[in-house]
C-alpha cells in the first residue's frame, strides 16, 4: 500500500472537527463505527502526530488512540 504524504498533510491541517469527520467516514467505509463527537484538542494533536510524525508513518499509534476514544465514548 502506497501512502499520499500530500494527502496526510492536507487531512493533518484540516481543524479538529472537519479532520474528525473524515475519520469516521474513513472508519464507516471499512465498516468501523466511530462516535460523531469530536475528540479533545489534545486528542486530534495526538493523532496529527502520529499520521504525519516526519518520515515515519505510526497508524498503529493513531488507531489506538481513535480505538481508546471510541470505547471512552461508549
Amino acid at each position: 500500500m502506497r501512502i499520499d504524504q500530500n494527502k496526510i498533510n492536507e487531512l493533518c491541517a484540516m481543524p479538529d472537527d472537519a479532520l474528525w469527520a473524515e475519520i469516521v467516514k474513513m472508519g464507516a467505509e471499512h465498516g468501523f463505527t466511530l462516535p460523531s463527537k469530536t475528540p479533545s484538542h489534545a486528542d486530534m494533536e495526538k493523532i496529527r502526530g502520529a499520521a504525519s510524525g516526519g518520515s515515519r508513518l505510526n497508524l498503529g499509534s493513531a488507531l489506538r488512540i481513535i480505538n481508546d476514544y471510541r470505547k471512552s465514548a461508549k
